[in-house]
């Protein structure tokens, strides 16, 4: 783990002036984390939709892709998908603390989102997503960016948008297919390959997380795997 006295004069400042950060309720809280998770169920769920990319952008923000739209509706609920998510953010705070301070972008990729998809993003789910992203764990987001959004996405944008703070709403750019638009927020040199860049590609990625997820995992729960 890291530790919080090694960060950079820089990035001590940070935390200290911007976001009042204690290093010991830091730890406070991630050991609540570890609770939680170990009192969560076995689950069924690929480890394919919550990628935080390799590295940092040109401001030193970790960027995260999730595509919601990769596991099979009819086996594995939306529940189910944020377990692994809460896993990778936690092994995201123990591991790498610049996110925390300088702050995280989301793209969301809706390529292949479908209505049985749409049907399990109920306001439950949106209320316990912010709830996490904005309230539960030390992850500054700084802006979401939304991607090849089905027309259907409207609807899923106003469900959205009842659980988000007003400075993450103006936060919020949904850029449809038109990829020059995210690259003025975005660095084309951050993304995978699959995305016009060269920062990797998303099987190595995902392996790369899998691995790391599969390994949290078996601390917690004793050797039960997440599923490839």
């Amino acid at each position: 783990m890291i530790n919080p006295f090694d960060l950079s004069p820089e990035l001590l400042k940070i935390a200290k002036e911007e976001l009042h950060e204690d290093p010991e309720r830091r730890q406070k809280d991630i050991e609540y984390i570890r609770e939680w998770l170990q009192k969560q169920s076995s689950y069924h769920c690929q480890n394919r939709e919550f990628l935080p990319l390799p590295g940092y952008d040109e401001k030193g923000r970790k960027v995260i892709l999730i595509r919601p739209d990769l596991h099979d509706t009819n086996t594995t609920s939306m529940d189910d998908v944020l377990k692994v998510e809460q896993i990778i953010l936690d092994l995201l705070i123990e591991e790498d603390l610049q996110h925390s301070l300088i702050g995280v972008i989301v793209l969301l990729d809706f390529h292949d989102f479908t209505p049985n998809n749409a049907l399990q993003m109920t306001p439950f789910i949106f209320k316990k997503i912010f709830t996490v992203w904005q309230e539960a764990y030390p992850i500054r987001l700084k802006a979401i960016h939304v991607i090849k959004a089905p027309p259907t996405f409207q609807v899923i944008l106003n469900l959205m948008k009842q659980f988000m703070k007003e400075k993450l709403k103006q936060r919020l750019h949904v850029h449809g297919n038109d990829m020059e638009s995210l690259f003025d927020h975005i660095a084309q040199s951050i993304l995978p390959k699959e995305y016009g860049g060269g920062n990797g590609n998303l099987k190595e990625i995902t392996e790369y997380w899998h691995k790391k997820a599969n390994e949290k995992r078996k601390l917690a729960f004793g050797g039960r795997e997440i599923q490839s």
